[in-house]
């Protein structure tokens, strides 16, 4: 009886497990994290893979056997976890090979091993009625999200009344109303999350169209309606191309599932559906296609005549944004630089970050977003190709391949979902929500496409299976342990960060030791020699405080650098790293000259891992200049202004070069630029325009 209540239990286990990581787990989100939305759902699917492989195993020995079922995609993904191993021994950053890249984590080994995982226990040990209940779980907690982002769009976000006491959108920096993202974190993670669950939920119109008429069945037929037309106008207000474009794509692979065999009365519902979606796409508006009282109202204002006697200048940040298509066509140019660089296991599995910014081309310098990191290639199949190289992406399409052909053979009704993510994958890249139902996805398709026999209940005793019950019970509670280790440092990283903002340096001293005491981190590292380095400059530069803060100083200054050494040790590809490093002993500089040397060598070593980014051989320029080595200042600063010729900060600070070696024609022309071409608002070009000329 003892046997058999702990095999229940650890069904139940399982099962109830699944349910959360499908139903639950998208709505999670916590603001006392570094990162909202994506860490600590990485963290809580760390945490259910330990339970249900727990679990598992106690299924196992309870039953006396290995429960395994064996699958066509064993050894696609076998195959897959081969390469990405591989790849991660062979990486320029193996931490983050391992781990991924830190405040997001999906991708990394640890997390593709989890989903592997999943799989393998969600085929040998949920049947076909979970399956069924999975399914309409996702759909639920989809139409949830929907209405929670329909809310937002609507200038209403359940998010801020939780956060905040008040339900509005005043939460968020982003102008949430105009692209929702719900508890997903961004608009395009909801959109590609959403548009692989509405094709499961056009499924329930299709049952029972010929009873429309019976009040019961009425009300549970227009509910059936209901459910898709909410996905869709959430889909909507994420204005998300790449989300529609999956959306169209997985509407296509359904339609051929109702004409092919033909099936008047569900091509029938289909149609009234469309039309639904139609309507909406009128009201609202799409990424390409205005809004119908948009176009109306385009037509009936007319246009304006242009105040000719008081001209305006656009500021920079006022400019018009680049198209997000024309970024990416630029990044997807980098990771076939990278790829080129490492073509049979590329940089290493999540090292995107690193590798991207040696062969990052010189016309991002010329976009809206030049200054941002890119930790993704904005498309799964160039990630994959740069991080795991040619062996990488064709393991990831023959896993592909194979799923499709399993949902072909198996359960059709999957493959419109399947083919949705596909289309969003390949403009953007998974996350933890999408990740999930990439590798459950067919494994819901397999339970669903075979009968599974019942296990046999003839189990051998308890008594001969207390040892190595309790043996196996503890060490995979323990590794529960490193995921609440995980959970807890980075909250104190998170508050540190708030600390250092404040300039509470000591408070956020005191939280980073406690963190890397917790975790190795080099963020960790890297954030704890920010307050160091405030630290020492706080005590040692106000003249009161020289004679006891002195000695201090300097050995701050000095904990410094062994701590900046220590997060490079770990990750010395982590060109950032480099850049903040080259920060923080500049700003030492004042307690010993010697340390703007050091920093002159960190911004030397982040311009040769970055050579187009031009705010490091900016910084540099400016080091130089502090040196006194004004004729190396002149050659980087012009290399500067050659990347991006509308470096307004760049020119000026080469202007002054020009100055220092009495080259004034030079110096007039560069800010001649900058007020004609750049800004002509810039008050220091405009200082020395007037003095030069």
């Amino acid at each position: 009886m003892a046997t058999k209540n702990f095999h229940k239990l650890s069904e139940k286990a399982i099962e109830l497990t699944f349910y959360f990581l499908l139903g639950v787990l998208p709505f999670i989100f916590t603001p006392q994290m570094s990162e909202l939305f994506e860490f600590p759902k990485m963290l809580l699917v760390y945490a259910g893979t330990v339970i249900i492989i727990l679990a598992w195993t106690l299924k196992s020995i309870l039953a006396g056997k290995i429960i395994f079922r064996r699958t066509i995609l064993d050894l696609p993904l076998l195959l897959f976890l081969l390469a990405q191993s591989t790849s991660t021994f062979f990486s320029i950053d193996t931490h983050t090979s391992i781990w991924g890249y830190y405040s997001r984590f999906n991708g990394g080994l640890i997390s593709i091993a989890c989903y592997a995982l999943l799989y393998w226990a969600y085929v040998s040990n949920l049947t076909i009625r979970h399956s069924l209940f999975a399914i309409r779980l996702l759909v639920a907690s989809a139409t949830i999200i929907s209405v929670y982002a329909i809310f937002e769009h609507f200038g209403h976000s359940i998010s801020c009344l939780v956060l905040k006491g008040n339900f509005d959108t005043s939460c968020w920096i982003p102008k949430v109303q105009e692209r929702v993202f719900a508890t997903l974190g961004q608009p395009n993670w909801l959109a590609a999350w959403l548009a692989m669950i509405a094709p499961l939920s056009w499924v329930y119109i299709l049952h029972h169209p010929e009873n429309s008429k019976k009040p019961q069945t009425l009300l549970k037929t227009t509910t059936h309606y209901l459910l898709p037309i909410l996905l869709f106008a959430a889909i909507l207000f994420t204005k998300s191309r790449s989300g529609l474009l999956g959306f169209i794509a997985a509407d296509a692979v359904f339609l051929i599932s109702l004409i092919k065999p033909f099936n008047k009365n569900a091509l029938k519902s289909f149609c009234v559906l469309h039309f639904s979606f139609f309507v909406l796409i009128l009201a609202s508006g799409t990424p390409w296609t205005p809004s119908l009282s948009e176009g109306l109202g385009t037509l009936s204002v007319p246009p304006t005549k242009p105040n000719l006697e008081s001209p305006t200048y656009p500021s920079p940040s006022a400019s018009p944004g680049t198209e997000s298509f024309d970024i990416r066509k630029i990044v997807w140019k980098g990771a076939i630089g990278v790829w080129r660089a490492y073509p049979i296991l590329g940089s290493g599995v999540e090292t995107f970050a690193y590798s991207y910014y040696n062969f990052r081309p010189k016309e991002a310098n010329l976009t809206s977003e030049w200054d941002l990191l890119y930790n993704k290639a904005h498309n799964e199949y160039l990630n994959y190709l740069a991080n795991t190289g040619t062996i990488g992406l064709l393991t990831y399409l023959f896993l592909i391949g194979t799923t499709i052909w399993l949902l072909l053979k198996k359960s059709y009704a999957f493959l419109p979902a399947y083919s949705s993510l596909l289309v969003t994958n390949f403009f953007g890249f998974s996350v933890v929500p999408t990740s999930l139902l990439f590798f459950l996805i067919p494994a819901m398709a397999t339970t669903l496409g075979t009968r599974q026999k019942a296990l046999s209940t003839s189990r051998p005793s308890l008594t001969y299976k207390k040892l190595p019950l309790l043996l196996l019970l503890f060490p995979i509670a323990y590794c529960l342990l490193p995921v609440i280790s995980l959970y807890r440092a980075d909250v104190l990283y998170a508050q540190s960060k708030k600390d250092n903002e404040k300039g509470l340096y000591q408070e956020a001293v005191k939280k980073l030791e406690k963190t890397l005491s917790l975790r190795k981190e080099p963020k960790y590292y890297d954030e704890l020699a920010d307050s160091t380095s405030q630290l020492a400059v706080n005590l040692y530069e106000p003249p009161q405080k020289r004679a006891e803060g002195e000695v201090l100083g300097r050995e701050l200054a000095i904990l410094t650098l062994k701590t900046s050494d220590e997060a490079l040790k770990i990750s010395p590809r982590h060109v950032t790293l480099w850049a903040s490093r080259a920060t923080y002993l500049k700003r030492l500089a004042g307690i010993d000259q010697s340390y703007l040397g050091l920093a002159v060598n960190s911004l030397e070593e982040a311009v040769r891992l970055a050579p187009t980014e031009p705010s490091f051989s900016y910084n540099l320029g400016v080091l130089y200049d502090y040196q006194g080595e004004t004729e190396k200042a002149r050659k980087i600063l012009e290399k500067t202004v050659e990347l991006k010729p509308n470096y307004n900060e760049a020119r000026v600070g080469l202007a002054k070069i020009y100055i220092k070696l009495e080259e004034k024609q030079k110096a007039f022309e560069e800010v001649k630029y900058v007020l004609e071409k750049i800004d002509p608002r810039d008050e220091e070009a405009r200082q020395l325009f007037d003095k030069l000329k």
